[in-house]
This record gives C-alpha cells, sequence and structure tokens, in this order.
C-alpha cells in the first residue's frame, strides 16, 4: 500500500491512527497499579499519572477517532484533510507525553487546546452540513464544555479539584457516550433505522425531531447542572439526580431493557455495559462515601470502557469489510467481554475491602488489560493490516 492510499484511508477515517493509540495509552496507564504494587523502587508518579492517562490519553483518542470518522458522514460534510488529522495527533501526543514527564499543568493546557481546535474542526463541517446530525448528538457540546470547565479549574483554581475531576473524568465521558450513543447504539440493538447490520426493528419515538431535540437538550443541562448540586449542595443529592437522568436516557432512548433482535455481536456487550453504567451511578448515590470511589470506578470499567470498545469494534469490523463478524458470535471479543466486566468487579472490590485494596487494584488492572490485548489482536488489528 503506497503513501497516498494510506494518507487518504486515515484522512477519511481517522479512527484507524486514534484508536491504535488509544488502545496503546490505555495499557501504559493502567499499568500505574501492579508497577507501583510491585516495583515501587522504579516507579513512583503521583496519581494524575492514572488518571489523565485513561481519561485523556486512552478515552479521548477513541473518541476523537470516532467523531472526525462519523461527524462527515452525518452531516455529508468534508471529510477531516490530513493536516487537521495531525495537528490533532500532534496534540494528543504532547498531552500523553506532558503526563508521561509529570508535568500536569501543562498537560492540562495541551488538552484544552486540543479540545478546542476539535471543536474548530468539527464546528467547520457543522455549518457547511448537508443534512443534521442525530437528535442526540446535542449531549457532545456539553461534554466539550465539560471538559473545558474541568481543565480551566484544573488549571487556575485548584480549591476547585473535587468539581473539576467530576467534569473532566466523568461528565465528559458520559455525554460523549450518550451524544454518540444515543444513536448509534440505539441502532446497533435494532430500534431504529440506519446502519448496515440493523433489522429495523424501530420502536416509536417522539412525533418530531424538533421534540426529540427540546427533550435531549434538557436532559443533558439537567446532568450538567448535577455536578454544580453534587459540589455545592448535595453530593448525595446531585448523583442520584445524574443516576436517574441517566437511567432514563439508556431506558428510554437506548431500551436496553429489551432483548435486543438484531442478533448483532457488539449488541449484548452494549447492553451490559449501559446496564454496569446505570448499576455504577446508583450504587454511588446510594453507599457512604468511603465506597463512593469504587462505584464511579466500576461505571468507568464496566460501563466507560466495555461501550468504548464495544462501539469501536462496531465501527473497525463495518469500515474494513469484515461486517460479517457482526452477525454472530466471535469467541476472542466474547472473552475480552467478559476479562473487561470481570476487572470492573474486581475494581470495585478493592474498595468494599480496604485490606485487599493495593492487590485486587493490580489485579483488576491485569485483568482489563489481557481484556484489551485480546481485544487489539481480534478486532484492533483489522484496521490497521486493511
Amino acid at each position: 500500500m503506497n503513501s497516498t492510499i494510506i494518507i487518504q484511508k486515515i484522512s477519511s477515517e481517522p479512527f484507524r491512527l486514534f484508536f491504535p493509540l488509544g488502545s496503546l495509552v490505555a495499557l501504559v496507564g493502567i499499568s500505574y497499579w501492579p508497577l507501583l504494587q510491585w516495583y515501587p523502587q522504579f516507579y513512583h508518579a503521583p496519581f494524575p499519572f492514572h488518571s489523565n492517562l485513561m481519561i485523556d490519553g486512552f478515552v479521548f483518542s477513541f473518541v476523537m477517532g470516532f467523531l472526525t470518522t462519523a461527524v462527515p458522514r452525518f452531516t455529508r460534510a468534508a471529510h477531516f484533510t490530513i493536516l487537521e488529522v495531525a495537528s490533532l495527533l500532534i496534540l494528543l501526543l504532547a498531552a500523553v507525553l506532558a503526563v508521561l514527564s509529570q508535568q500536569f499543568w501543562w498537560h492540562h493546557l495541551i488538552f484544552l487546546v486540543n479540545l478546542l481546535v476539535l471543536i474548530i474542526f468539527l464546528g467547520k463541517r457543522f455549518f457547511a452540513r448537508q443534512q443534521n446530525p442525530p437528535a442526540t448528538f446535542v449531549y457532545l457540546p456539553f461534554g466539550f464544555a465539560a471538559g473545558f470547565l474541568g481543565n480551566i479549574l484544573f488549571l487556575f483554581s485548584p480549591v476547585w479539584e473535587n468539581l473539576a475531576k467530576a467534569y473532566l473524568f466523568q461528565g465528559m465521558l458520559l455525554f460523549f457516550l450518550l451524544g454518540v450513543g444515543g444513536f448509534l447504539i440505539r441502532s446497533i440493538l435494532g430500534w431504529a433505522e440506519g446502519l448496515p447490520e440493523s433489522k429495523n426493528d424501530k420502536l416509536p419515538t417522539f412525533r418530531s425531531p424538533k421534540e426529540q431535540l427540546f427533550l435531549h437538550l434538557g436532559l443533558a443541562l439537567s446532568i450538567f447542572l448535577s455536578f454544580l448540586i453534587e459540589g455545592f449542595i448535595s453530593a448525595k443529592a446531585g448523583l442520584m439526580m445524574r443516576a436517574l437522568l441517566v437511567s432514563l436516557v439508556v431506558f428510554i432512548q437506548m431500551k436496553i431493557h429489551r432483548k435486543s433482535p438484531s442478533g448483532k455481536l457488539t449488541a449484548y456487550a452494549l447492553q451490559t455495559s449501559l446496564w454496569l453504567l446505570v448499576l455504577g451511578f446508583w450504587g454511588a448515590a446510594f453507599v457512604s462515601p468511603q465506597y463512593r470511589l469504587g462505584f464511579l470506578h466500576f461505571c468507568f470499567v464496566g460501563g466507560f470502557s466495555l461501550s468504548t470498545f464495544s462501539i469501536a469494534s462496531r465501527v473497525i469490523l463495518s469500515h474494513c469489510g469484515y461486517s460479517q463478524l457482526l452477525k454472530g458470535r466471535f469467541l476472542p471479543f466474547s472473552v475480552a467481554v467478559i476479562l473487561i466486566v470481570f476487572a470492573g468487579l474486581v475494581r470495585l472490590s478493592a474498595n468494599l475491602f480496604p485490606e485487599v485494596y493495593a492487590s485486587h487494584l493490580s489485579y483488576a488492572s491485569i485483568t482489563w488489560s489481557l481484556g484489551v490485548l485480546i481485544w487489539m489482536y481480534s478486532i484492533l488489528w483489522k484496521a490497521v493490516k486493511k
């Protein structure tokens, strides 16, 4: 394959670049806990190393890969140029290198610039659109707003660090998942038209696109405000409000309580991830504060990361000529899903049983890494070789 074809593939389908990069960053970020336990004399990076790499490196790489591929298609606008993709790549690598060198202030500044540049590039496609994107994309601006606010608070208001963490490490991911998943997951599960493997078992929805838009706008704004309630009024009230709102979205929009008729490979994994996400949010709302972090990590491991890999699998298999694998079973993917879910349970146990905290963090990290490596070999490799 000559360089011209490679450039064309990357610019029209940037996920081929950002998904592998995000996977590698994930393996580096998750290595924090085993190294900290077994080689403390070798590894002394402070805590933000892990969280910043996992959120701003791993998940955001996948977010960029999906949005830069999907938004031009959903809007029927021009695909990204190789210079635009390269600029996003450079900023992402710079943010990751800042974390690895423990320059966390610079990391947040670079990540802030990365968000701004991505907004500009996506905005160009939106204003040049020939069709409107799905109504659930209204969650995406709130994801960018959460990322902006979180980074700004980290940079200039350390006293609001807890609010910064909530918006950056939880809110940004949640809004991106609801924005992308509100349409894509609904379609993958078979409840809407629009994807090749969907059986188009379309369930009734709101009567007009405008009604859908205003409903999701109201839900997004309410979720955004729940973080302020958590930070300034009552943590329990804010968490309960968020759990309720997220439950409304995934049950009403994505119908996770109904058996999917699609028979697609990724359907059961996505339903599982959303159930775990909901359970994690409700758990965080009801448990005492010392156990809350464990349930929020359960949201990340079982909910966000499994959703990320499942959506990425659908994108890779459909774009790279392996759509037949979306129908039926594929054992390596199933093994990867089981390992990721089990890792989430082990991570939760670390907070529930403090006497095994350090060892269970390591076991959860290793289990999750094995699941990711199997996914990389069985699914991700198809995006690289073809």
